[in-house]
């Protein structure tokens, strides 16, 4: 049989997951990667795919990715997919993408699967709807090995910020962070967070759509010039002020002291070859400091 399986976009549905399950995955013995991404699975078919897996123990030692983003798996998929985590087995998977599914990181299943899973160098736990709080931190403490991690549009918001804080100290490995769209934006938890960034070797972060007050956005950069690893630093549409009020309100604010301080940290930041400032309204002020601040970086 092959070694890479793509699906993605096939519309299987869980009857088609079942039969794949039932027919199919027995004769995958050398199966490396499993992509199922948008297949509307839901719970019931990642029941019978997990339940394959566990009847075929063998098929899951090759198995080093897993692609099972938008399947709307909820809460009793949850308890199926870890279940199918937890197996020892699964310790070789290397790639695993849950992100677009509803799920619950609080059930115990779950969050012993993920556990389990200490090899792997990329999770996508994307729009996975934490909705404001934080229950995976315990599992990312148990991943030494982690590269690339995805937590955009989740919503994160305190204590979820400061749980995510400590949890980072412990992933000494990770070069590539995306936290898009989590609002970071009040008390002690964005403060952890951003001193948390500090301490690591990360040569991307994405961190969009952030809705940051210029406090914030100024505590934020000051923590960003720490990391000398730093190569690609996306920071667009992080002012509240421009997606909700739109062009002219920010144009009133275009001599603002915070948006210069924007646009002079984050070029300043040493070593980057990106960066993304798209949708902040740095005005004229902002793009003269950014242009002063290239300018001598060039002579240095």
């Amino acid at each position: 049989g092959p070694s890479i399986l793509r699906l993605d976009g096939c519309f299987i549905g869980a009857a088609g997951a079942g039969q794949l399950a039932s027919h199919g995955v027995a004769h995958l013995r050398h199966l490396h990667e499993l992509h199922l991404k948008g297949n509307d699975i839901c719970d019931e078919g990642m029941r019978a795919i997990a339940e394959a897996f566990l009847a075929h123990h063998s098929l899951s030692l090759q198995l080093r990715t897993l692609n099972l983003s938008s399947n709307n798996i909820r809460k009793k998929g949850s308890v199926c997919l870890g279940r199918l985590l937890g197996m020892h087995e699964m310790k070789n998977l290397v790639n695993l993408d849950l992100s677009n599914n509803t799920l619950d990181l609080s059930c115990s299943e779950l969050a012993h699967g993920l556990k389990n899973a200490t090899n792997l160098h990329t999770l996508d736990l994307s729009s996975i709807s934490l909705n404001g709080k934080f229950h995976g931190a315990a599992v990312l403490v148990r991943m030494p090995h982690l590269r690339h991690l995805n937590l955009s549009y989740n919503n994160i918001r305190n204590p979820g910020a400061a749980l995510l804080a400590a949890s980072l100290s412990s992933l000494s490995s990770l070069h590539c962070l995306h936290l898009n769209a989590n609002s970071f934006k009040d008390g002690k938890g964005a403060v952890s967070l951003f001193q948390a960034l500090e301490g690591m070797t990360l040569h991307t972060l994405s961190m969009n759509r952030m809705e940051l007050d210029q406090k914030h956005i100024q505590n934020l950069l000051l923590s960003l010039s720490m990391i000398t690893s730093l190569r690609s630093l996306s920071l667009a549409y992080i002012s509240k002020l421009v997606i909700n009020c739109g062009y002219e309100a920010c144009a009133k604010q275009h001599k603002n002291e915070g948006w210069r301080n924007l646009a002079t940290l984050a070029s300043s930041c040493a070593h980057l070859r990106n960066l993304d400032l798209q949708g902040n309204f740095l005005g004229e002020s902002g793009i003269v400091a950014v242009a002063g601040v290239l300018q001598q970086r060039r002579r240095g």
